[in-house]
């Protein structure tokens, strides 16, 4: 008796192991970030100028959105603020990123010592933090709470 070969059932494009675009978010803005910390000031690339959004890793897009487009009263908005109001010298800026069909706030405090930058990646209209980033103490690169 012979025996039959099984033939798997065909599966889906996209499956539970797909990448999430939360995930996505991360990796691209951590890449960026690296980046423009840089000692090669040349290679630094910097942060998208408003009206020239910038590509990154994973097919993601960043653009510039400014502080005074954070939805008003978001928690995004309220962040930045008690940061500001605690006194932190340095940029603070927000970007739209976009990963796939869906959109993140991205808000940024960079004071002038880097090892207290702090990152955040919102939801689109900024009231749900999806994560929260600042630089390791010893290597500098964004650690991911």
């Amino acid at each position: 008796m012979a025996i039959k070969p099984v033939i798997a059932p065909h599966l889906p494009a996209h499956h539970g192991s797909a990448v999430k675009p939360a995930v996505v978010a991360k990796n691209a803005f951590t890449r960026l970030y690296a980046a423009n910390q840089s000692d090669d000031l040349a290679k630094r690339p910097g942060y998208p100028a408003p009206g020239h959004p910038m590509k990154l890793a994973g097919g993601a897009t960043l653009e510039d959105l400014g502080l005074k487009k954070l939805p008003h009263g978001s928690a995004a908005a309220k962040a930045v603020a008690k940061v500001i109001r605690e006194g932190v010298d340095g940029d603070q800026d927000a970007f739209k990123l976009k990963v796939g069909g869906k959109t993140f706030l991205v808000v940024g405090v960079f004071p002038e010592d880097a090892a207290r930058d702090q990152i955040w990646i919102w939801d689109a209209k900024g009231q749900h933090q999806v994560a929260y980033a600042e630089p390791n103490e010893e290597t500098g690169k964004l650690h991911w709470k």
